[in-house]
């Protein structure tokens, strides 16, 4: 989700640029469908898990979700997408190491 990106930019600047670079990605659908997965997803990390192991961002559940649904994996620099990839059928992929948190 480019919101989800887009969140990350340090001011409108880099927000555009953000945007500009990544408007040719192909947009993945948020239907009826994906948002019941994604409450499936959290029922499942509650069920499965100690206390609060369901506590996983709305957007990380929406994303994980979306990309289970079109076949796609994420590519993410948040260990909630590994925890996601175990209720969910996508690929979770680090695009750097996860023990660097310098953002």
């Amino acid at each position: 989700m480019l919101i989800e990106i887009l969140f990350g930019a340090i001011d409108a600047v880099k927000v555009e640029e953000e945007r500009e670079a990544l408007e040719e990605l192909l947009p993945v659908p948020v239907t009826a469908s994906v948002c019941r997965a994604a409450v499936q997803a959290m029922v499942t990390l509650a069920q499965a898990g100690s206390p609060g192991n369901h506590r996983v961002k709305g957007s990380d559940l929406l994303i994980a979700a979306s990309a289970a649904d079109s076949a796609f994996g994420v590519l993410h620099h948040d260990e909630h997408f590994d925890k996601l990839a175990t209720v969910l059928p996508f690929d979770s992929v680090w695009f750097a190491d996860p023990d660097e948190r310098n953002w």
